[in-house]
């Protein structure tokens, strides 16, 4: 059993080494309907060395208060921009 462990921390640690950090871009404008699923999606794949950069240009607030209740629960995950349209 002790086997097992030490092989997986091992490979977790060349893992680690080998696969470099992935940012994932996503933009969004007025899409409060699908900002959920689209974060949500990404946050399940496997591949967990990653990070996600969200800028919204949307002129309401709802989709950015989606946003940010997802950045406060994975700050170092997730990082937000919010641009509002004409400023």
């Amino acid at each position: 059993m002790r086997y097992d462990k030490r092989i997986k921390r091992f490979m977790s640690n060349i893992y680690k080494e080998v696969m470099p950090t992935v940012s994932i871009i996503t933009t969004t404008y007025n899409h409060k309907k699908f900002i959920a699923q689209t974060i949500e999606s990404i946050l399940a794949q496997s591949y967990t060395d990653r990070e996600l950069l969200i800028g919204d240009d949307s002129p309401d607030s709802k989709a950015w208060g989606i946003i940010q209740s997802y950045v406060k629960k994975y700050p170092d995950k997730i990082k937000a921009r919010h641009h509002k349209p004409g400023k």
